[in-house]
């Protein structure tokens, strides 16, 4: 993501845009990171809900790792968006 937030915005979905709001600040938010990594994904077969351990480090230095479920919706030209990223 920090390394191309803007082409990340295209495939977030209609939930996840709502309630970031602009691309504006989903630009300002990754920008904040110098780099951030997913561990594995797990999810069963045929589900739109995953969940994965991320591991985000700040300009600063700071590291934190987190747990996260997404929910994925398919956009109109069928690519699967991520709609809903929360931590857990």
């Amino acid at each position: 993501m920090p390394g191309d937030p803007v082409s990340a915005w295209e495939l977030t979905g209609p939930r996840l845009r709502a309630q970031i709001g602009s691309r504006a600040a989903y630009v300002d938010f990754w920008n904040r990171f110098q780099s951030v990594e997913r561990g594995a994904v797990s999810a069963q077969d045929g589900s739109l809900v995953a969940s994965m351990p991320v591991t985000f480090t700040e300009r600063d230095g700071s590291v934190s790792a987190e747990q996260h479920r997404i929910s994925l919706v398919r956009g109109d030209d069928g690519r699967l968006l991520i709609d809903y990223d929360v931590p857990v």
